[in-house]
């Protein structure tokens, strides 16, 4: 599958219907990349290469904050059975007894969101808001959250002294040799529009993440990053990527295992991943429940289908165009992989 292939023309007709600007997409089976595909432009003027950054949204999670979580648990200096009143002390208000493992599978009770922005800036404003939140009891529903992973930065950097960029540039990034991942981003960068956060009204953005909650934790000023969203990269470094946890050479299969297959209680989620029967794998209509994943809100999303040996990297900047009608023609797009796979 390359220049000319049913699935270059279909990526090219989600330019042509509106629901973005411009795309990149990479398709690996094994170590042979069998698909790499830009097209259409940035922002309407400037074409978009292989080396285009995009907003990654939500694929910061496992791309960084449940990366360097793993890291932690290899090292021995964290378990998934601990609580998180264990680790911040009297910083952890009403999650005191919530673990690791219910904060990375979103079975902690927390709500999807709250505007932290609204109660200061800075990680420890947003920790503090979300730990005061209400909440329903932990493992009782499988609730997809942000704020889980927003309280996971911080006990990364009360465990390695470091915010969660730099810990996974360290533990992650560097060892795998993806360099366009990046909290602080240069080069050729998609633009957003955002309609929320700490500005109180929308803005357009080029190089600062979408996500209003991670502007209100990037504006404390004191370095830090947050845990849900703020990381930019290519297409090409998001499959690699993935390869490295399907393949086990990165975590080990022990640990890539935890990836790869649910591990909720509710289900719905993996250690790092949305799994099984979970709406939210960003699989199409063809790959079945075997395939593990996650999407970005401004227009991304990784799917890894280990029955195939397969990962995907898909990135736009959706956000800036239709997200709704991206979402559709994202499941054409996957379905059209599914239909070329051998």
């Amino acid at each position: 599958m390359n220049r000319g292939c049913p699935l270059e023309q279909i990526v090219t007709r989600g330019v042509e219907l509106g629901a973005y600007l411009g795309a990149t997409l990479v398709v690996m089976q094994g170590q042979r990349v069998i698909a790499d595909i830009a097209v259409g432009t940035v922002d309407g003027a400037r074409r978009v290469s292989p080396n285009t950054l995009y907003d990654l949204a939500s694929l910061t999670k496992p791309l960084a904050t449940a990366s360097v979580v793993s890291e932690l648990l290899r090292s021995g200096d964290i378990l998934l059975s601990q609580t998180v009143g264990e680790i911040l002390g009297s910083d952890a208000g009403r999650l005191k007894s919530r673990t690791i493992h219910q904060l990375l599978t979103h079975t902690s009770g927390l709500l999807p969101h709250i505007p932290c922005y609204d109660y200061g800036l800075g990680l420890d404003a947003g920790v503090d808001a979300i730990v005061r939140s209400d909440s329903e009891p932990a493992g009782t529903i499988y609730r997809y959250s942000c704020l889980g992973y927003i309280v996971l930065a911080k006990i990364i950097k009360v465990i390695t002294g470091q915010s969660v960029d730099v810990a996974a540039r360290a533990r992650c990034w560097d060892p795998l040799g993806l360099a366009s991942l990046t909290f602080a981003q240069s080069g050729v960068v998609a633009p957003t529009r955002s309609l929320e956060g700490p500005e109180g009204h929308p803005v357009e953005l080029i190089g600062i993440v979408h996500d209003g909650n991670a502007r209100g934790i990037a504006a404390g000023g004191s370095g830090d990053v947050s845990g849900n969203a703020g990381c930019f990269g290519t297409a090409r470094d998001v499959a690699a990527f993935g390869c490295a946890v399907l393949s086990g050479e990165w975590l080990g299969m022990p640990l890539s295992k935890r990836w790869l297959t649910d591990q909720s209680q509710p289900p719905g989620h993996s250690l790092a991943l949305f799994a099984g029967a979970n709406p939210l794998v960003p699989k199409g209509e063809l790959f079945g429940d075997g395939a593990v994943g996650h999407s970005g809100y401004t227009g991304t999303a990784m799917l890894l289908v280990p029955e195939v040996d397969t990962v995907i990297a898909l990135c736009t900047n959706a956000v800036y165009a239709d997200k709704d009608a991206f979402l559709i023609h994202r499941k054409r797009i996957m379905n059209v992989i599914a239909g070329n796979l051998n």
